[in-house]
This record gives C-alpha cells, sequence and structure tokens, in this order.
C-alpha cells in the first residue's frame, strides 16, 4: 500500500507535466492571463478525468507509443 505523501506527490508532479504541456506559445499567445488560467484549468480536469499522453523529451508517450491522444495536444 502507497504511503498518501507518495500519491500526493505523484499527483503534483502529473499535474506540473500537464501544465508545462499547455503552456505552448500558441496558448500563451492566444488567451488573456484570466481566460488562461479558465482554460488551464479545464484541460487539466479533462486530462485526468480521461488520460491523457504526457510527452516526454523523445516525443514518445508516458506507455511509450509514438502515437499521440488527438483530444490532448502537446504542441
Amino acid at each position: 500500500m502507497a504511503d498518501t505523501s507518495d500519491k500526493t506527490t505523484g499527483i503534483q508532479r502529473l499535474i506540473r507535466n500537464l501544465k508545462k504541456e499547455f503552456r505552448t506559445p500558441e496558448n500563451l499567445d492566444h488567451y488573456s492571463e484570466e481566460d488562461f488560467q479558465e482554460a488551464e484549468k479545464k484541460y487539466l480536469k479533462f486530462c485526468l478525468q480521461n488520460g491523457c499522453d504526457i510527452m516526454d523529451r523523445n516525443g514518445a508517450g508516458n506507455n511509450g507509443s509514438e502515437t499521440q491522444d488527438p483530444a490532448c495536444p502537446s504542441e
């Protein structure tokens, strides 16, 4: 059984990575500050509920596949 702090750390890391994935120049330049925060929240909620792939440095998803979920663009 995993320790509660380990679960929290994992969730925080997942959210941090999703935020980094969302904060692309395309999104940063498109939204006002208020709209950006709302869009980011919706993106996080969508990904946490539906399981988006987070792209790593090599461009492969977290499952090692080269394909990407079209509902969760990383670029």
